[in-house]
């Protein structure tokens, strides 16, 4: 039987508190401080406290392949077409209450032709969100109530012919990014949009004569810019510039405009 601690590893995620009966991680569903997902050692399964779902290593590995957890505290969106969700429009950004959250997240309309705003409708019942397209044509949502995963889950990439590789947790350190330098055009991106896209991201990364990670300072941050560093040659952590904050958007909404020497 396969190790769901060893599984978690390999894709980044080490645990936060282990003994001889449980080990304890960030969830790679989410962003948290406090670890909530607890393996049980013995039986080889797993609990998400925060999202109250649990299962064996196969229901893990098809959790992360396909979609993201939602919290509790959070609306819920089926993610499967046949589950009663039914697109209505995907647009610009037009959205008053979605344009105020990307203001209070400092990011401009300068980079809003990167996002979508996408309306829905998950039984019956009427949702709206920006939209951050994936590789695979699936999408990230974000508004101020949740975040969460439409259709296929996927990593994003950007190329503009430059033989820098920027890389990015998620999609609103990348926006964070570009408005601190003002430019798009300069750097390759990959936006891996999960930690669990890490190892699917690998072949990617490796093609880049240099590298730069821009990852969170928390565990699972941490963890995963350690497996890319101990996997690829010439990459460069930078999280060490916004080492004070959680990660590049709050380097940014505390009012810090220092480009990134790369």
């Amino acid at each position: 039987m396969n190790s769901i601690v060893e599984y978690l590893k390999n894709i980044g995620c080490f645990p936060v508190k282990i003994n001889s009966v449980e080990a304890w991680f960030i969830s790679p569903f989410r962003n948290e401080k406090t670890a909530s997902l607890k393996v049980n050692l013995e039986k080889n399964i797993w609990y998400d406290h925060g999202a109250g779902i649990g299962g064996n290593l196969y229901k893990l590995s098809e959790l992360l392949q396909g979609t993201t957890l939602q919290t509790k505290t959070t609306k819920s969106i089926n993610h499967n077409y046949s589950d009663g969700v039914s697109i209505i429009s995907i647009t610009n950004i037009k959205n008053k209450n979605l344009i105020e959250y990307l203001y209070k997240r400092k990011i401009s309309k300068t980079f809003f032709y990167l996002l979508e705003e996408i309306h829905f409708t998950n039984n019956n019942k009427k949702y709206y969100s920006i939209a951050f397209k994936n590789n695979s044509n699936g999408y990230e949502l974000r508004n101020k109530y949740y975040k969460s995963c439409f259709n296929t889950k996927d990593i994003t990439t950007f190329k503009n012919n430059s033989d820098k590789l920027l890389i990015f947790e998620g999609f609103i350190d990348f926006l964070s990014f570009l408005e601190i330098h003002n430019s798009f055009h300069e750097f390759d991106y990959l936006i891996l949009n999960s930690v669990s896209m890490v190892q699917k991201s690998m072949k990617t990364i490796n093609e880049y004569s240099e590298k730069f990670l821009f990852l969170d300072n928390d565990n699972t941050g941490k963890a995963t810019t350690e497996l890319i560093l101990k996997n690829t040659a010439n990459t460069n952590d930078f999280s060490f510039h916004y080492k004070d904050y959680k990660d590049v958007n709050e380097y940014l909404i505390h009012g810090n405009r220092s480009k990134f020497r790369l």
